[in-house]
């Protein structure tokens, strides 16, 4: 009897017991399971850039390749992670021409002048060709050698020429690219201008359309300059408010603040232009800035992009001169899209 009042008592600390167990087993478990998530969409990025690498010709097709390295950086990946490696190097340039240097990943006994040595450092070219000749028999020498290390980040890809020890791609990948996306918003001066001077240009063609309360669609032809490419300026053609108009753009990025778009444009609307000549020569009155918009727009603009695609949220806000006519409005931009963006 006792027994039983004992457990009946101890019965609501093994209900919440259990419960503490089932929360530790559940959300302790999180942390590899995300981890694992990253190194998948890491590798699934390696793959895609050996394969522009290979459409770009920085790394070679038909080649004999060696899968130097492949370690994992976590106990929990230890036995998943080569495996998944190798399928990436294998995806990509075929079951035939892929060789994995077991002997590379593992430690060696090498026979020295002084005897012998268990050697776990880093190996040079000259050693993965020794290790590559003793183990590949009678078949090709490998010409690229590939190291694919798992990171906490990502992966980290390598690949080197064995036969000149040329470096001909080295990335550290993430599953966003959002390292990659970091970097490529900075560029030197000295860059900058070097480009200049050879006729390159980082151009981009912008379809702003406002929808309500009020309508403008226009065309911008920007290009990208400034020492961290913060800067957009170029060509504003708009179809409408005003009709047929023509002018300046310009726009100065954020990062810190999601990457918004903050700018302004001077536009001059050819029919607005005419018919407010005709009335200074005529004595009228006659108002058409709500069809046409009048000859002079001046506008604040702002584009804020929605996460990674090429669209964006667009507001306006601008004044028809020289009658200071309001114009506002909403809508949506179309960044370096096609003209008709559904069509591929």
């Amino acid at each position: 009897m006792v027994l039983g009042l004992v457990a009946r008592a101890l019965r609501p600390l093994a209900v919440v017991g259990g419960a503490v167990a089932l929360a530790v087993a559940l959300f302790g478990a999180r942390p590899a399971f995300a981890q694992r998530a990253t190194t998948d969409g890491a590798l699934a990025r390696a793959r895609e850039a050996l394969q522009q690498a290979q459409r770009d010709g920085a790394v070679p097709v038909d080649v004999f390749v060696l899968l130097v390295s492949a370690r994992p950086a976590f106990a929990d990946t230890r036995a998943s992670y080569p495996a998944a490696a190798a399928a990436v190097v294998v995806d990509v340039f075929g079951a035939r021409q892929v060789r994995a240097c077991d002997a590379c990943m593992n430690p060696r006994l090498v026979e020295g002048p002084r005897g012998l040595r268990y050697d776990t450092g880093e190996l040079t070219l000259t050693d993965v060709l020794a290790l590559d000749a003793a183990a590949r028999g009678s078949a090709p020498g490998a010409r690229l050698g590939i190291w694919l290390d798992e990171t906490p980040a990502g992966v980290a890809l390598r690949v080197v020429d064995l036969g000149t020890g040329g470096l001909l791609l080295a990335r550290h990948l993430e599953p966003g690219l959002s390292t990659l996306q970091r970097s490529a918003r900075h560029v030197t001066v000295t860059e900058d201008i070097q480009r200049r001077l050879r006729g390159d240009s980082l151009t981009h063609v912008h379809w702003n359309l406002g929808l309500y309360p009020g309508q403008h669609v226009g065309l911008e032809l920007l290009d990208q300059f400034g020492p961290e490419r913060r800067e957009l300026a170029g060509l504003s053609l708009t179809l409408l408010n005003p009709l047929a108009g023509v002018g300046g753009a310009y726009h100065h990025v954020f990062p810190e603040a999601w990457n918004v778009a903050i700018g302004a444009k001077v536009i001059v609307g050819i029919p607005g232009l005419v018919i407010e000549t005709i009335n200074d020569q005529t004595g009228s009155d006659a108002d058409f800035t709500a069809f046409i918009g009048g000859p002079v727009t001046a506008m604040a603009t702002a584009q804020l992009p929605i996460f990674d695609t090429n669209y964006a949220v667009f507001a306006f806000a601008g004044l028809h001169l020289p009658r200071f006519s309001p114009t506002v409005g909403v809508g949506v931009s179309l960044l370096n899209v096609h003209v008709l963006p559904i069509l591929p």
